[in-house]
């Protein structure tokens, strides 16, 4: 169990690093081999789904980064099943395009 946790941690390090677009894919096929066993799958899905919850109860809260906590518990599942890191990078994709049109800082403060 340890060396899954610490593989996990490493995991989600190379997580932040790796470039839009790729990241959940590379997590997925990165921390693949962190024990297939039914209880490992089961801790990993179950922590990514409490960690969605937190993160969308959160999200009511002024001031308090729910999202974060809901994209993290959405990386933990994404790690088990190709098909949701597949659409967890394309998402992500067209959600920085969104905000980077909508940011009105960006167009005044352009070189």
């Amino acid at each position: 169990m340890r060396e899954t946790w610490n593989t996990l941690k490493t995991c989600s390090r190379r997580f932040i690093h790796d470039e839009p677009g790729h990241r959940f894919l590379q997590a997925h096929y990165g921390c693949r081999g962190t024990g297939r066993s039914f209880l490992t799958n089961f801790i990993v899905i179950g922590l990514g789904v409490i960690l969605i919850a937190l993160g969308f109860l959160l999200g009511f809260i002024p001031g308090l980064p729910g999202i974060v906590l809901a994209v993290f518990g959405l990386a933990l599942i994404s790690t088990r099943f190709r098909w949701m890191a597949v659409a967890l990078d394309w998402l992500e994709v067209r959600i920085r395009k969104l905000f980077h049109r909508l940011n009105p800082w960006k167009a005044t403060h352009r070189r």
